[in-house]
């Protein structure tokens, strides 16, 4: 293949792009009579009304733009390695996978094949199956074995120790940082409550089956939760867990997929719809979220579950505070044009799964072109002209988004909502085309690459199995009625998950090293079939504890009636110390009466007794 090599040459009146290429196609000198048509509407005056962003007052206003437009295009990464922003070198590259894919499939060394039916379409070859060798499952299995017993107590107090997550979770009046003493009496508290939110159970199951009062579970919730804290814990758990050296062995993080989980509701929701193929007469939402190849989730979030995912995929990507990333995958239902031409212009690689790729329309990057045997599939042309006419706008409305001035996901549905009225929303179309007929033809002629967005795809799948077992309360039904609550829920869920990427990550090593010990080595390839989204060793249910029960006569007796008239689990002036003091001090009738809950032990203290 030949390379396209651009050096920038500036002065004081012109700026001129020489263009270098070992090629000698005919298209070559017709896109650099384009690029100068593209360069002067480029630098050419902006002070013309546009009408195509009215919709959108919230974006970079027109003087800022020209006033940073060189400082905002370099900041915009484009489509190729160089930080060129003009169509010419996004033409070219099309043109030069039209050519490559063409010479492929000429030499017989092609993983696809034109099908004449009805009309042309590409069909791919399915990819070979790769078994995972059994010498890696029994060395997983090894490692795994060594890990110590835990529960989601144990774990999350294990990985606060490491990383520090419970002084981010600051009282909502707070203006001081929390001492030692409050942050000590404040922990089991607030883990208590992530616990009863990522598993779904409740607070009243939780205080029921920790001996913690109600109204002290329900003031953490209330002060100490809210979506600032999660997503700072979040943060910082991703941080620690891309410190740690064996991160590296499971990607390099700069690749992501994202995919939707569907809840349904117990309740009724305002937020909540109706799917028919997930909830049946039910209502549901979606949680949205990200993944990366590292295994951790930087973002979640809960949408509407009738609302197309692609609509959600850029808030993932530019909201978060997790490394960038460069290469994002999806599934069928987070695919659009539209959405193409947002990656190009704010420089990340998109790559979908297309589930229905015959049906995909291809574009040609020049007219009156023959390309050989691909000249049947690729059905329509590309406007440049109106890409060209607009690129000033489509640039503002990409650093309003990579400034954080507007959520992408309104602005994708507004685009979505206009799509025939407005020329900018076609002109992003037409430009995400060019991306799309270049991501097919490089999709089914590239058989790493389609393995590569498969493996991405897969470790998505494998997070939803992980949330599912862990939220396994109320039959998997989330019953908060308002958008915050089911927010919260979500995120605790995510916190979770992240705990459990960095216990699993830090054990590993010390897995390794032990066997290590044991003159045991380690192959660094094993690495690449393994993974921290692992769960199974981890008790997610809490304990259960089975003693003879103490009868008088036929039936234990009943509790005191001493607290009647005051609210429902509410006992004022009762301290966490005091009431698992008080459980322990009962008498072993009331161990008798909690023995059928669930105990976790991560409340108990060393000296009280036992759960």
């Amino acid at each position: 293949m030949n390379v396209l090599s651009c050096g920038k040459e500036r002065n004081e009146n012109t700026e001129e792009l020489n263009c270098t290429s070992g090629s000698s196609a005919p298209e070559l000198e017709a896109l650099v009579g384009l690029f100068g048509t593209f360069r002067r509407g480029l630098t050419g005056n902006t002070a013309k009304k546009r009408k195509d962003l009215c919709h959108f007052s919230c974006l970079e206003d027109e003087q800022t733009m020209s006033r940073m437009r060189l400082i905002i295009l370099c900041k915009l990464e484009k489509l190729c390695d160089r930080t060129d922003p003009s169509l010419l070198s996004m033409l070219w590259l099309l043109w030069l996978l039209h050519s490559n894919s063409t010479k492929r499939y000429a030499s017989e060394k092609r993983s696809f094949m034109i099908q004449s039916t009805e009309g042309d379409e590409l069909k791919l070859t399915a990819l070979e199956k790769v078994e995972v060798p059994q010498e890696v499952a029994d060395l997983r299995a090894d490692l795994i074995d060594l890990f110590p017993p835990t529960g989601l107590p144990e774990l999350l107090m294990e990985v606060d120790q490491w990383a520090p997550i419970s002084p981010i979770f600051f009282h909502l009046t707070g203006r001081r940082e929390p001492t030692e003493e409050a942050l000590h009496e404040l922990r089991p508290l607030l883990f208590a409550v992530l616990v009863a939110e990522a598993t779904n159970i409740g607070l009243s199951a939780m205080a029921q089956s920790s001996g913690i009062a109600l109204h002290e579970l329900e003031r953490v919730y209330d002060w100490y939760l809210r979506e600032e804290t999660m997503r700072a814990a979040i943060s910082k758990l991703i941080s620690y867990h891309r410190s740690l050296p064996l991160t590296t062995k499971f990607g390099d993080g700069t690749t992501s997929s994202s995919d939707g989980i569907r809840f349904g509701m117990a309740a009724s929701s305002l937020h909540a719809r109706h799917l028919p193929r997930y909830f049946g007469v039910r209502r549901g939402v979606t949680l949205y979220n990200h993944t990366t190849n590292q295994g951790s989730q930087p973002w979640i979030d809960v949408v509407n579950c009738l609302v197309r995912e692609s609509t959600y995929v850029l808030d993932g990507l530019l909201y978060q505070d997790a490394p960038p990333i460069k290469e994002h995958y999806v599934d069928t239902g987070g695919f659009t044009e539209l959405l193409f031409g947002l990656f190009m212009l704010l420089g990340f690689r998109f790559a979908p799964r297309l589930r229905d790729l015959s049906d995909q329309t291809l574009y040609r990057p020049r007219k009156q072109t023959d390309y050989s045997v691909l000249t049947p599939v690729l059905k329509k042309d590309i406007r440049e002209d109106l890409i060209i006419r607009h690129w000033d706008d489509m640039n503002r409305l990409a650093a309003s988004l990579k400034d954080g001035l507007v959520r992408p996901s309104l602005v994708v549905s507004k685009l979505q909502a206009m799509q025939r009225q407005n020329p900018l929303q076609q002109a992003i179309q037409d430009l995400g085309r060019i991306g799309k007929t270049g991501h097919i033809l490089h999709y089914v002629d590239d058989p790493p690459f389609r393995r590569r967005v498969l493996v991405g795809l897969n470790k998505g799948e494998t997070l939803h199995s992980m949330a599912r077992d862990i939220s396994f309360g109320h039959q998997g039904r989330f019953t908060d009625r308002s958008y915050e609550a089911q927010l919260n829920r979500a995120s605790a869920l995510s916190l979770v998950i992240n705990a459990i990427v960095v216990w699993n990550t830090r054990h590993f090593d010390r897995a390794q090293t032990k066997l290590l010990e044991q003159g045991e080595q380690v192959d660094e390839t094993v690495w690449q079939h393994l993974s921290p989204l692992s769960w199974k060793h981890i008790n997610l249910v809490g304990s259960y504890h089975f003693t003879d029960v103490h009868l008088e006569g036929e039936f234990r007796p009943l509790r005191d009636s001493q607290n009647r008239g005051e609210p429902r689990g509410r006992r004022p002036g009762v301290s966490v110390a005091s009431a698992c003091v008080e459980n322990d001090q009962g008498g072993e009738e009331s161990r008798h009466t909690e023995a059928s809950f669930v105990q976790l032990p991560l409340l108990q203290k060393e000296g009280e007794g036992e759960a």
